[in-house]
């Protein structure tokens, strides 16, 4: 397997004084199958802190096997939202789809 990760950070005011957290990320990937089939995968997202408990973030992201005639492409957004120091509540929307390469 071979991966590889960037990720930018940048710290911003929000509106009640705190300071909020802005993330970019990109992952790549090869990974091998027990066929020996190499899969590809890349990732772009995003996450940003609107308040002290609530942050979005999506994601765009594209996989497909060597010498597939098909690749999937698909689309995500969330949100966690701290109900207290204990609790955390998720939510999260995906699309994908399957489109041919050739």
């Amino acid at each position: 397997m071979f991966g590889l990760t960037t990720n930018i950070k940048e710290e911003t005011d929000l509106p009640d004084g705190q300071a909020g957290k802005h993330s970019l990320y990109t992952n790549y990937q090869i990974t091998q199958d027990a066929q020996g089939q190499q899969n590809y995968n890349v990732v772009i997202g995003e996450k940003e802190q609107v308040s002290e408990k609530l942050n979005v973030y999506r994601e765009n992201g594209f996989s497909a096997r060597r010498g597939a005639e098909e690749g999937n492409f698909s689309g995500l957004f969330g949100t966690n939202y701290k109900l207290s120091g204990q609790w955390l509540m998720n939510a999260t929307y995906e699309r994908s789809q399957v489109d041919n390469l050739s």
